[in-house]
């Protein structure tokens, strides 16, 4: 999405930055690991640097790549080695943004980086996109996915009356009117292909 092409939202532990080319490589081969096989469709290095264009150039969503730490600018390459994650937002109508979140790297999983990369992402896009409400989809199978969405406040909603596990949370519920999160604007490298 174009509103976060030139911005890196700043939080306690993590920066956010938009997906460039220069991540695709590293992307890939999270998109490739067996161990997070079930997250990634089957995928190709082609595929993916053509996914990251249009990552920038679709208005219906947003997509950054989570850094560790939340340290100034740095290089390319240490930019590269701190990779952590994703945070993905789709926007299938005009209200309402569906979310999702890959902690890529096994060791930073279930040390509170998911939510403050929750919090950051919601507080950002409720303040620069026209959003009203967050919703993200969970399988039965998935309890443990469930409680983390949970912890982060969303609540189990029903579809046309149907439990169809998806999991809701107001726009209104992310921070209070008027607060933001820290970010800053930069210039992105275009391509490095």
């Amino acid at each position: 999405m174009r509103v976060n092409n030139d911005v890196a939202v700043v939080g306690r532990n993590i920066r956010l930055v938009p997906y460039c080319v220069y991540h695709v490589e590293q992307y890939f081969r999270w998109a490739t690991a067996p161990s997070l096989y079930p997250h990634f469709t089957e995928t190709t290095r082609e595929f993916e640097y053509d996914l990251q264009e249009s990552w920038v150039e679709e208005e219906n969503q947003l997509m950054f790549i989570a850094l560790e730490g939340n340290h100034r600018p740095c290089s390319i390459r240490e930019e590269v080695s701190r990779m952590m994650g994703q945070v993905c937002l789709f926007y299938p109508d005009n209200d309402s943004a569906e979310v999702c979140i890959l902690i890529a790297d096994a060791a930073n999983r279930g040390r509170g980086y998911g939510q403050e990369i929750m919090s950051l992402v919601m507080t950002y896009a409720a303040n620069a996109t026209p959003v009203d409400r967050f919703f993200v989809r969970v399988q039965d199978c998935q309890p443990e996915i469930a409680a983390f969405f949970m912890k982060c406040g969303f609540r189990r909603g029903l579809v046309n009356g149907m439990d169809l596990g998806v999991y809701e949370k107001d726009v209104s519920e992310v921070e209070p009117e008027g607060s933001t999160v820290p970010y800053h604007r930069f210039r992105m490298p275009r391509t490095f292909r």
